[in-house]
């Protein structure tokens, strides 16, 4: 019998689920009128704007129902690049988060609709956003408030009061236009609508005909019959201004007036869904409980019993897997934490080595440079600043990884930058007897921060000068190529020195690059991590004849 009042209450609920939807309809028939617009239009402009309108109108009686029309018309604006649609919808997301609490992503989407607001000098358009943000930026301060964020709060009602001020300077130059705009054509239209909505809360008859007479029967002064010409048709000029003046009121006081009977009818509409849903909950929770008393007598003590046992044995079955996944996380995450930790010792080891092998023969070169009886003093300075590049390279890594450096980026000359890395080298290339050839064009310009650039190069040029045999040539080059709808410059550098095997060219920017390549300490690395930082990304291609080593600027 127990399952007897279990299915009466689901249906009780069920019956309040839908009851609470159709009554929400009620509250504005215009919904379903356009759920069935929306469901035989064809034009996407259309569609965007029933799903839009759909969206506004539901969003007090179900948030989550507006949340969805919202998106649909997003998405739709995209496709079809309706951007006034587009925006709009984007205010509708941000009304419906707002009712559903988050208030986050309402802020977003309101402030990035005023934004598109204003590029488009749509001034109606940001009135509405303008208000919705201010409703955020208070509901924002009272939260903050109540968990003794006095920081936050203040913040948040600073915010209100500045995005208040926007919402009625924007209101104000709004209506002034509206006046001035106003047409008698559009007098005529608002007299009308008066005229047949005078059942309605509008300004009273007599109230009306006060203005009106105050403005037809302005008397003329006697002072105008002694006036000159000249001075009588500037005072008729005044009168008219100030008649017109009067107009303008009467025009805002009665658009005012409607905007208020629209604004009684929708909460009288809302209450009127708020009670249809209150009466749904009351018939669900009494055919719920009236079910469950018609049951719960004729169940024996025998079966509760049961139950209970059954119940208790679930519980404890489900806290032991619960402990046992538990276990199993932990057990994941220390093995994790153990690998990483060899390979932190893996590379540790594999650096310390590397640049032992490094060092060791610069180290030895400026000794031998010293000890010449005439020493090169720029030979030996190169020395020592392909040594700090070194060690620079290798400590700017793990900096890196740490905390990444903020990149701007500017249109530079790209042989420019390959010209002053090749002269921090020049007498080392000369030393061994290296020629280098930069066929780079002087007008080809990439996007980039140029000491990162320098450094790039650098680097590269480093590497070839380690492993490029004596009286060989190393060529930089570039050139535009298009990836993915955007151009690139392609830059490469070639020499004739040690080959990479396929399978260890993908290890050559890694910090444990394979053996039976070229080996280096974490200079390549920085290569690639500056590269990916700028946009581009890093390649190398070996043969028996020659390596390259390739990387992309943005064009």
């Amino acid at each position: 019998m127990k399952k007897y009042w279990r299915v009466i209450g689901g249906v009780a609920f069920l019956i309040w689920l839908s009851g609470t939807k159709i009554y929400g309809q009620m509250a504005d028939p215009q919904i379903a009128t356009l759920q069935q617009t929306l469901s035989v239009a064809k034009d996407a402009s259309e569609k965007v704007k029933v799903l839009n309108e759909l969206s506004r109108r539901l969003n007090e009686v179900n948030p989550r129902e507006a949340r969805k029309y919202a998106d649909d018309a997003f998405k739709l604006a995209g496709k079809t690049e309706n951007k006034n649609g587009e925006t709009l919808s984007l205010v509708r997301m941000a009304q419906a988060d707002y009712y559903l609490g988050n208030y986050d992503l309402s802020k977003a989407y309101f402030l990035n609709a005023i934004d598109l607001y204003q590029n488009t000098n749509n001034k109606a358009g940001e009135i509405e956003a303008l208000r919705g943000v201010c409703d955020v930026f208070s509901a924002l301060a009272r939260n903050y408030k109540l968990k003794n964020d006095e920081k936050n709060a203040e913040q948040y009602a600073n915010f209100y009061q500045i995005y208040l001020k926007k919402y009625e300077t924007a209101s104000e130059g709004l209506v002034d236009r509206k006046l001035t705009a106003s047409s008698e054509p559009k007098k005529e239209e608002i007299k009308k609508e008066n005229t047949e909505n005078n059942n309605k809360n509008e300004l009273s008859t007599e109230e009306k005909k006060k203005i009106l007479d105050e403005i037809k029967h302005t008397e003329i002064p006697k002072e105008i019959e002694t006036m000159s010409l000249l001075q009588k048709e500037t005072e008729i000029k005044h009168l008219r201004r100030e008649k017109n003046k009067k107009d303008k009121q009467i025009t805002y006081l009665i658009e005012e007036n409607l905007s208020k009977d629209d604004v009684l009818e929708k909460q009288n509409q809302n209450m009127l869904a708020w009670i249809f849903g209150l009466s749904g909950i009351l018939l669900a929770g009494g055919v719920y409980v009236f079910g469950y008393w018609k049951t719960k007598n004729k169940n024996n003590t025998q079966k509760e019993n049961t139950t209970h046992l059954h119940e208790k044995l679930n519980r404890q079955e489900v806290i032991l897997r619960e402990k046992d996944d538990i276990l199993k996380k932990k057990e994941t995450e220390l093995a994790q934490a153990f690998l990483q930790v060899d390979e932190a010792k893996l590379e540790t080891n594999t650096l310390y080595q590397l640049l032992n092998d490094e060092m060791q023969p610069q180290v030895a070169s400026m000794s031998a440079i010293a000890d010449m009886e005439n020493p090169s003093v720029p030979l030996l300075r190169q020395q020592a600043k392909r040594l700090n590049n070194l060690i620079n390279s290798t400590v700017a890594v793990g900096q890196w990884e740490r905390q990444k450096n903020a990149i701007t980026l500017t249109r530079k000359s790209v042989k420019e930058i390959a010209d002053k890395a090749i002269n921090n080298y020049s007498e080392l290339f000369a030393q061994k007897q290296l020629i280098i050839e930069n066929r780079i064009s002087e007008n080809l310009l990439a996007q980039m921060q140029a000491d990162v650039t320098l450094t790039i190069f650098t680097n590269l040029l480093d590497n070839a000068l380690h492993y490029a045999p004596k009286n060989s040539k190393i060529i930089i080059d570039a050139e535009t190529i298009a990836d993915k709808d955007a151009e690139f410059i392609k830059i490469s550098q070639t020499d004739t020195g040690k080959h990479i095997p396929i399978n260890s060219q993908k290890s050559t920017f890694g910090k444990i690059p394979s053996m039976e390549g070229r080996p280096s300490a974490w200079g390549l690395v920085y290569v690639k991590l500056l590269v990916e930082a700028q946009g581009g990304n890093v390649n190398v291609q070996s043969s028996q004849q020659e390596t390259v080593f390739g990387f992309t600027l943005k064009a």
